[in-house]
């Protein structure tokens, strides 16, 4: 019964991870070709372009935004997938391991040999699941290429550039 809890959590805990991954993912960066904010996209204005980060909604102006990138890098795939895979797996092994018993077989050394103990299960879950993870990560990573939008902080380009955004925003 414990496992079987055990194991919804992780699969709800990995499907709130994929749908957090559906929204458009931009950077901005300003002049020095620097970044000075990212997070996910969530609307543009005439003069303004909304920006989903850690700390709630940010319009920034055009004024101050160089170049626009889309995409995550590939390796945040494999980061994630990683990280989930470890953890569903190591708390799942974790779950399963025995504590060591002396069963009379020579100080117990049979059942030792053939259980794991709950911390070498959770390792052997961690080390598996991190690698199976982050292979399906990279695996799965969106084949497209990363979209760069060059603004120049100019309001006139600005409205020729927002509609492509817009649509970006509509496919997710």
């Amino acid at each position: 019964m414990q496992q079987k809890i055990i194991i919804i959590i992780v699969l709800i805990f990995c499907t709130a991870f994929s749908f957090a991954q559906q929204k458009s993912f931009l950077r901005l960066y300003g002049p020095g070709d620097s970044l000075f904010t990212k997070g996910h996209f969530a609307g543009t204005t005439d003069s303004s372009i909304m920006i989903d980060t850690r700390h709630g909604i940010r319009e920034i102006k055009i004024k101050d935004v160089m170049t626009i990138r889309t995409h995550r890098p590939q390796g945040h795939n494999a980061l994630i997938g990683g990280l989930i895979g470890g953890l569903g797996l190591g708390i799942i092994g974790l779950a399963s391991g025995e504590k060591k018993q002396d069963d009379g077989t020579l100080g117990g050394a049979f059942h030792d040999a053939f259980t794991v103990t709950p911390g070498a299960g959770f390792a052997g879950g961690l080390i598996l699941g991190g690698g199976l993870g982050a292979g399906i990560g990279a695996l799965t990573a969106k084949p497209s290429q990363r979209k760069i939008f060059i603004v120049n902080g100019s309001l006139p380009l600005w409205q020729l550039l927002k509609a492509d955004l817009d649509e970006i925003r509509a496919k997710h």
